[in-house]
């Protein structure tokens, strides 16, 4: 399919889960390039963000949206 066939049925909500997922694969890679690990590759289910945030596993996901929206733009 092309672009032209797709672009007029995609919604708000197709952007928006496009975007997150850009944001979350830029601020991923970010994470490497420091060398932090992820919350999921500690024993203790927690890391800190290059931010300084700290990161547990059940936060990680809101964190990234909430304080790195628009990271992977």
């Amino acid at each position: 399919m092309q672009w032209k066939a797709i672009e007029p049925t995609l919604t708000e909500t197709d952007y928006e889960v496009w975007r997150r997922d850009r944001d979350w694969t830029a601020w991923k890679y970010r994470m490497w390039a420091e060398h932090r690990p992820m919350p999921t590759q500690s024993q203790t289910g927690m890391s800190r963000c290059f931010c300084g945030a700290e990161l547990s596993i059940g936060n990680v996901a809101d964190h990234v949206i909430t304080a790195h929206q628009g990271i992977g733009a």
